[in-house]
């Protein structure tokens, strides 16, 4: 399997993913990405209310 990293960066902050995910493939790893933006978007939705996409 190989091991994926999702680093996120911004302007002003820098998230870096020392683990990784090992994943089966190249559809896995399009789900997971898609899950881990749902889960940052709601996030930011839930603690402050608005989504700043600049």
């Amino acid at each position: 399997m190989d091991r994926y990293f999702l680093h996120l960066r911004d302007d002003t902050d820098e998230m870096l993913d020392a683990e990784g995910l090992e994943l089966s493939d190249l559809k896995a790893l399009g789900k997971m990405v898609l899950e881990s933006a749902r889960d940052l978007l709601s996030s930011e939705l839930k603690s402050k209310g608005v989504l700043d996409l600049r």
